[in-house]
């Protein structure tokens, strides 16, 4: 080849070098250009002057989009346009949202929850959509399959979905059985688990619910008696199985309370502290929710009185959840232990129609609440067992 010929292939190769780069770059702002608000503006625009093939050609790339919004066309017509358009941006929300109606429309209910549960991780401002959408397709025999395949995946939105079924209509078992589901492959947020968790309470599942708000914890503790966290080892977490203080402050409520250091007994330990200041008493000071079975129980712990002129009449009281019927059926039995420390116990039952109690601190009388203790009480070692 001469070095003239040489030079033209060169200078051919250069051309077309420079061609495919402009093409690119042109390619590439159009892409820019999609993703844009010029996009968004013309697949919300309701008039469409061109037929979709027209459009195709004059832009090949928003047209897509605004194909597939248009209004009364054939299924068979927009579903080509939709799945070129999702492969060309399979992550764009807008796009994800109209396959999904799409799909729900056509009754096509495996793609309905995939392209569903892609939208509430996609589009945030239409999460509330994609969760009524799924909360309803929960009921088929689908949802069993691709569920789980999405927990597995690391599905991002499975607290916010469970919250919001759990604050939906849906009934307590129902919201149980999705939040036991999640729990098998995703954690729960405390929002989502206490939400649950009350649900399930008022409506007479205190086993149940007991069992999944423990079925819940990262790291499950060493030990769960009937009274979790009777030393006051933990923080508390605020859910209704765990203990939960009152908030008002000492001003308002008349007392406060606290978890603090206690080595009296010659070993370090903690312990609940209730500090009482002479103002009128708001309940609840302290409780924590049982669920019992019917049979017969001894409530025993530990307690100590400092700064009281006179022994006070504070005690741990059992009560049904939802009634004031008292289950203690034995009087409060105290035996000195040492360092000022007491030993006291006291026999109930639980009836059969008592399903979830109330393990409560309550004063011995309403002239206490009214005109307010002054002193400081301790408690610790709180068990229920079975008789």
């Amino acid at each position: 080849m001469s070095e003239r010929d040489a030079g033209g292939v060169r200078g051919r190769k250069a051309a077309l070098f420079v061609c495919i780069a402009a093409f690119g770059g042109t390619l590439f702002l159009g892409g820019l250009w999609f993703t844009g608000d010029a996009r968004k503006s013309l697949v919300q625009d309701a008039s469409l002057s061109l037929s979709p093939k027209e459009y195709l050609q004059v832009r090949p790339l928003d047209a897509i989009a605004l194909a597939s919004q248009a209004a009364g066309m054939p299924a068979a017509t927009a579903r080509p346009l939709e799945t070129s358009a999702s492969w060309l941006a399979p992550l764009d929300p807008l796009i994800t949202l109209q396959r999904a109606q799409r799909a729900t429309a056509e009754s096509n209910t495996t793609e309905s929850i995939r392209l569903w549960l892609s939208v509430a991780v996609l589009a945030p401002e239409n999460r509330r959509e994609a969760f009524s959408q799924l909360a309803r397709l929960a009921a088929t025999p689908e949802w069993g399959i691709e569920y789980p395949v999405a927990l597995k995946a690391g599905w991002a939105a499975s607290s916010e979905f469970v919250l919001h079924v759990c604050a939906s209509q849906a009934t307590a078992a129902t919201v149980l059985s999705l939040a036991f589901e999640t729990l098998k492959h995703r954690p729960l947020s405390n929002t989502a688990v206490n939400c649950v968790t009350n649900k399930a309470i008022a409506a007479g599942l205190a086993l149940e619910a007991r069992w999944f708000w423990i079925n819940s914890f990262p790291k499950l503790p060493a030990t769960i008696g009937n009274v979790f966290d009777g030393s006051f080892d933990r923080t508390p977490t605020g859910n209704p199985f765990d203990w939960t203080f009152g908030t008002g402050g000492e001003f308002r409520a008349g007392f406060s309370t606290s978890i603090v250091p206690e080595s009296t007994r010659g070993e370090s330990k903690s312990a609940l502290s209730v500090r009482f200041n002479g103002r009128s008493v708001q309940y609840p000071v302290a409780q924590q929710t049982l669920a019992l079975i019917p049979g017969k129980y001894t409530l025993r712990y530990l307690a100590r009185e400092a700064g009281f002129p006179a022994p006070s009449n504070v005690s741990w009281m059992v009560r049904c959840a939802g009634a004031e019927a008292i289950a203690l059926t034995q009087p409060l039995e105290q035996r000195v232990v040492d360092t000022g420390w007491t030993t006291r116990s006291a026999g109930f039952i639980v009836p059969a129609n008592c399903t979830g109690q109330i393990l409560r601190l309550e004063l011995g009388s309403r002239l206490d609440l009214l005109q307010g203790l002054n002193g400081t009480l301790y408690f610790d070692e709180i068990t229920v067992s079975r008789d």
